[in-house]
């Protein structure tokens, strides 16, 4: 079942669609003349990320993604899992993260406590 649309009028994101549009094809154009194989590798990237912020401001004029329409219009309800009876499909006491990065205040730099010329530390 496909759901409706909502037409956005937006100048401004019409002419924004245009000029990326109009940019990708620019970066595309420039690849051919390019001797250096990660310069194009960096133009194509670059053309294929505008080419998705244009397909962004498309679905936004159209209306064709949930996430443009007002107030969430034809946003399906969210599922809900059922309970499960299984006392074991559920930590009652989950263990904390413990991330295995230091932070700043357990590192010690290795040139910490060394002073300089002057005695002064740095």
């Amino acid at each position: 079942m496909q759901e409706p649309t909502m037409k956005t009028e937006s100048p401004q994101a019409d002419q924004m669609r245009g000029e990326l549009h109009s940019l990708s094809r620019q970066l595309r154009s420039y690849i051919a003349d390019l001797d250096d194989p990660k310069a194009r590798a960096l133009f194509e990237t670059s053309a294929e990320v505008i080419d998705g912020l244009t397909q962004a401001f498309t679905h936004f004029l159209e209306g064709s993604e949930v996430a443009w329409r007002p107030s969430g219009e034809g946003m399906r309800p969210p599922v809900i899992p059922a309970k499960s009876n299984n006392p074991q499909a559920t930590t009652a006491n989950p263990q904390p993260f413990e991330s295995p990065v230091k932070s700043s205040q357990q590192r010690k730099r290795p040139d910490e406590g060394a002073s300089n010329v002057s005695g002064n530390k740095y």
